[in-house]
């Protein structure tokens, strides 16, 4: 606490490294399981389909699953909301801590809960309970940990710290891809549906008291106990925020929208895709699933990058080649379905996901100023990932059905590129944003 108040006068420009190290340790940590947790579901869609979701039909109960994967989703910008003016008015530090034990509890339940098949209709009921608990935690969190990765670095680093918010995500990538390559190398298909698929749940749900601990111990945001010093809020931060900051809000959301389809789609639902419709080893997609994590490693140095010649050059530049590319892209995965196209197009979409993500972290961040910056960046972030990548593997779903094309999926991330192009544009114009 004493090093936070020494540079509550002067937050932001000077470093203290062993400072900087703990706040970066805490954010990693802590988003890397919150991020596992939906990752260890897509994986294990077809699984969960065939127990919790069983109808008769394969598609209709893959379906339903996406859905309730989508439904997690929809309590995101409740979490968003509610945690966003907690961390707004009690500190980043708090709210963190309290993602942790709603990410514990939600992976339990999924971890324990009995299948249809021992208590009926009760064992998707319970499903979508964890899966609201989860889309709460998850709401609050990206808001929270930008915003103390952001209030925490210099000046001029706050793209390379807000970049390790997506070292988080890599860290998903990484266990989730490792894990579930395990699962299903070492048990065979049958005992991966029997139990195996559990032990993923059970993983995170085990190390969460970890994370909660490692976030205890770091200081609160220099920033935010100037602001608390400076002011008394009269209002709730919300309130402001929908009311001065509705420009800000609609393109933050614009600039997540291609974040979080390419990386719903692209990325979890590459596993069910691989598996049911290209019928791929079962292995394959968490192959790839690492490699996509390994890639995502270098976004502190890209956000390092953006640091120096500005946040919508590389962003725009990222945009546009996956506007280009998605379909190309998935017409050689449908025509060559191998492992090794599996993992160059999965490799091909993390590389320009570390050129968009790594700056959009800091760009996001810096649409809002401190006294509500994690309401701001709560509310953006998760009404995109709801609306647009909660849906994004049913949608996909739903275009291959319509469609009978494999490639269809590249239509929706198209799509979602456009929009982001649309959004980094205005934010030039209309915020400056370089």
């Amino acid at each position: 606490m004493q090093d936070a108040q020494a540079r509550m006068k002067n937050p932001n420009e000077v470093e203290n490294p062993t400072v900087s190290r703990k706040v970066i340790i805490a954010a990693v940590i802590g988003g890397m399981l919150e991020w596992y947790d939906f990752g260890a579901y897509a994986l294990f869609a077809y699984v969960i389909s065939d127990q919790f979701f069983p109808t008769g039909n394969p598609t209709v109960s893959m379906l339903l699953t996406f859905i309730t994967f989508a439904i997690g989703f929809l309590t995101r910008p409740l979490g968003a909301v509610v945690l966003g003016i907690y961390s707004d008015r009690v500190g980043r530090k708090s709210a963190l801590s309290l993602t942790m034990i709603l990410m514990a509890v939600g992976m339990g339940i999924i971890a324990i809960c009995p299948t249809y098949e021992h208590i009926g209709i009760l064992a998707p009921i319970i499903i979508v309970i964890a899966r609201l608990i989860q889309g709460i935690s998850a709401g609050g969190e990206i808001g929270s940990a930008l915003s103390i990765l952001v209030e925490t670095a210099p000046a001029n680093k706050r793209g390379q710290f807000a970049a390790w918010q997506q070292v988080s995500q890599t860290g998903a990538f990484l266990v989730a891809g490792i894990i579930g390559w395990g699962i299903t190398a070492f048990l065979p298909r049958e005992d991966v549906a029997l139990w195996g698929w559990r032990v993923a749940f059970a993983f995170g749900m085990l190390v969460a008291p970890v994370g909660f601990y490692v976030r205890r111990q770091i200081d609160e945001s220099p920033a935010f106990l100037a602001e608390r010093e400076k002011t008394v809020k009269e209002h709730v931060p919300f309130t402001i925020l929908l009311k001065n900051s509705w420009k800000p809000l609609l393109i933050g959301i614009g600039i997540v929208m291609i974040w979080t389809v390419t990386s719903k789609t692209a990325s979890s639902f590459m596993a069910t895709y691989a598996i049911n419709n290209l019928h791929m080893a079962l292995t394959s997609p968490y192959l790839g699933m690492i490699v996509v994590g390994v890639v995502l490693l270098f976004c502190p140095i890209v956000g390092a990058w953006s640091d120096v010649v500005g946040r919508r050059p590389i962003m725009i530049g990222a945009a546009i080649a996956i506007l280009v590319f998605a379909y190309p892209s998935f017409w050689i995965l449908s025509a060559y379905p191998n492992l090794w196209v599996l993992i160059g197009q999965q490799f091909f979409y993390a590389v320009l996901m570390v050129l968009y993500t790594a700056p959009a972290s800091a760009a996001l961040s810096e649409l809002f100023p401190t006294a509500f910056r994690s309401s701001g960046i709560a509310l953006s972030y998760n009404i995109a990932v709801t609306i647009f990548g909660g849906f994004s593997a049913a949608i996909s779903t739903a275009l291959i059905g319509i469609t009978g094309d494999n490639r269809a999926i590249a239509y929706y991330i198209m799509f979602a590129a456009f929009v982001s192009i649309i959004a980094l544009f205005y934010a030039g114009k209309i915020l400056k944003m370089k």
